[in-house]
């Protein structure tokens, strides 16, 4: 990393070459430079370490006010299981090093375990209720010990956010690379996921890394690039296993940046970058490895029990699971007697388990997907282009429309273009084999790590072509208005992000009709994960303590074990007939029940329940009277027993 960092710095001079004098003498240019390189360096370094510092205030004071979602506290198990029994069964569909890491405070403070409910056969994923185990064992203390763990990974989005500066900023100066810093740190979908254990973030901040190192490479492919790069491609493929698919994008970018540039590649240059691509590519299996401990390596094909039709052949194997619920009679294996089946797997066992599971679910998960009301049992595959709609602020989407116009504009100008292929095949390429896998589609976090590849390329682009291009003694009046026009963007930008944080799982943007929107367009972790629980505590001390509290909950722990008392399931025979009115007292469900999701609702120890849609259309009918975030809403049925209708209220 060392020798990417004084190559990146040997660089700068020629990212800062517009902002020189060069009517001086050589003698004084140099020596006013080197003075005002260091007073540079000074400022720029403060200005971002109080960037990085603000968002890491954010996150950590963020992630201590969130209620565990629905995944974390499986994955805070998984990585305790990791450390402690040095096995990998639990969460195998993403690999372990971020719950890993988010596990390591939780073993220093200490913890209550209960491991009963582990199982391993083809299919099983015993870890969510392993979670809910480690919840009810350790009680309220649990919100401590998982906001320890969501500290452990905010690291995480400080290297996204530094990394997005560095490499913006080699491409078109420091002022590109403060925006992209700004638009990293702001984003919602990123400080909303930033403030959680699960790896969507990180996958996103590694993954922007491993390509800046590759990138480097690119430029200069010596031994020591092509060790950090190959190291730092096993670290990604660490976080998750979307990023298998830079296998496939980093040869066919290296292909096409080295092709436009044929003449000055002799046959010798060729075979010696191809041999340092291959290089990198097993040191990166090696650290995979590495990363399991070697559970299971080289393990042949066909002694592997899959459950998905992909890798078992057998088009009625999720069905058969569906129907039975027995994971090892519905399994197979393909390969098996094909001479396929002897070859040796480099990688770990549970790493290949994980993408068949994985699989599997996109092939049928079971539970149906949402998109503008409607629910049906497979996704959409615009689904994502959709989400970015309506979940990506406005204020961005006019950066992008700006860097699009200038980049066909000025195109004259422009000279990354090995990195800008590269900053736009990544993304592509991950939303387009996102959309294709449309079994199920819920969560827009699954495309994630297409952000700072993005971010990168709007933030180079539209400060390149504005500032960099022309001295400022040289800039027009229609350079000036596009560099106001950056300045409101983002402005604008923060503005709408930070207003909605520490929700900012929640956000949607104004198209979209603002969180209290979002429902109408998107669920899930879209807007409703069961953050909100906390916030929901909260609000109930300021209600009135003689009147029922009626919840339906949609989240990863049930409420009464973490300290919410006073509260009923909002399980009431009568309201199964439309003749009777519901019962007086305080209404608190989550957004996902309330449009319909089929998940069990919680609400107390005497466990989970259906709601009844003759419920939900009488709650629906009356208007809220407040919120917990934007996830939990809340109604009020007075005492006098009469058919509800509140006319007033105030959400919050």
């Amino acid at each position: 990393m060392s020798l990417v960092i004084r190559a990146m710095n040997s660089s700068e001079e020629t990212s800062n070459r517009h902002s020189k004098n060069h009517s001086l003498k050589y003698g004084d240019n140099l020596r006013l430079a080197k003075n005002s390189c260091t007073d540079c360096d000074n400022w720029r370094s403060r200005l971002l370490t109080a960037i990085l510092l603000f968002y890491a205030i954010l996150l950590m004071w963020g992630a201590s006010r969130q209620a565990p979602t629905f995944n974390e506290p499986a994955h805070l198990v998984a990585g305790i299981s990791h450390i402690t029994f040095g096995r990998f069964e639990l969460y195998r569909v993403n690999p372990p090093l971020v719950r890993m890491i988010a596990a390591l405070p939780v073993l220093a403070a200490g913890y209550e375990a209960d491991w009963s409910s582990f199982r391993d056969v083809p299919g099983a994923r015993p870890v969510f209720v392993m979670g809910e185990n480690f919840i009810r064992a350790n009680g309220e203390r649990s919100i401590w010990l998982l906001t320890l763990a969501r500290w452990a990974c905010i690291p995480f989005s400080l290297i996204g956010a530094w990394t997005c500066y560095q490499w913006t900023k080699r491409l078109a100066g420091v002022w590109a690379g403060f925006l992209a810093s700004v638009l990293w740190c702001g984003s919602p979908s990123i400080l909303g996921h930033g403030q959680l254990i699960t790896p969507d973030v990180p996958a996103a901040a590694i993954g922007i890394l491993a390509c800046y190192i590759f990138w480097c490479w690119l430029q200069n492919p010596t031994w020591p690039h092509t060790l950090i790069t190959g190291v730092l491609l096993g670290i990604a493929e660490l976080t998750k296993t979307t990023l298998i698919l830079f296998y496939f994008i980093w040869p066919v970018i290296w292909l096409v940046v080295r092709w436009r540039k044929k003449v000055t590649m002799s046959p010798q240059r060729w075979l010696s970058e191809l041999s340092k691509l291959v290089i990198q590519m097993l040191i990166s299996v090696y650290i995979i490895n590495l990363g399991y401990g070697f559970e299971g390596s080289f393990q042949r094909l066909q002694e592997f029990q899959f459950i998905s039709t992909l890798f078992t052949g057998n088009n009625n194997v999720n069905s058969n699971l569906k129907d039975t619920g027995d994971e090892s009679s519905s399994s197979g294996n393909r390969f098996r007697g094909t001479w396929f089946g002897n070859i040796c797997v480099p990688l770990p066992a549970n790493y290949i388990l994980g993408l068949d599971i994985q699989q599997s679910d996109f092939e049928n998960f079971g539970r149906p997907s949402y998109l503008r009301g409607t629910f049906r049992e497979t996704g959409w595959w615009y689904y994502y282009l959709y989400g970015f709609t309506v979940k990506v602020p406005l204020a961005l989407w006019g950066l992008a429309i700006m860097a699009v116009i200038l980049r066909f504009y000025q195109r004259c100008y422009y000279n990354f273009f090995d990195a800008e292929i590269l900053l736009l095949a990544v993304p592509c390429v991950i939303l387009v084999v996102a959309s294709a896998k449309h079994g199920f589609t819920h969560h827009m976090r699954y495309v994630l790590p297409c952000f700072p590849f993005v971010i990168c390329w709007i933030a180079a682009t539209v400060t390149y072509l504005n500032l960099a291009i022309k001295p400022l003694s040289q800039k027009t009046k229609s350079t000036q208005r596009r560099q106001k026009g950056i300045l409101f963007l983002t402005i604008w930008f923060w503005t709408s992000s930070i207003t909605t944080f520490p929700h900012s799982l929640s956000y949607f943007n104004i198209y979209a009709g603002g969180p209290f929107g979002g429902p109408n367009h998107l669920l899930g972790s879209n807007i409703d994960w069961g953050q909100d629980l906390l916030f929901l505590k909260q609000k109930l001390l300021h209600l009135d303590n003689e009147e029922p509290v009626f919840i339906a909950y949609f989240g990863g722990a049930n409420p009464t074990q973490l300290g919410i008392t006073g509260i009923r399931p909002m399980q009431d025979e009568f309201s199964i007939s439309t003749s009777l009115p519901l019962a007086p007292g305080y209404y608190a469900i989550s957004v996902n029940l309330l449009n319909g999701d089929p998940w069990l609702a919680r609400g107390t120890d005497k466990g989970d329940f259906r709601l009844s849609k003759t419920l939900l259309r009488e709650i629906s009918s009356m208007k809220r009277i407040g919120s917990a975030g934007y996830s939990i809403y809340i109604y009020y049925v007075p005492p006098s027993g009469k058919p509800n209708r509140i006319e007033s209220g105030v959400d919050s």
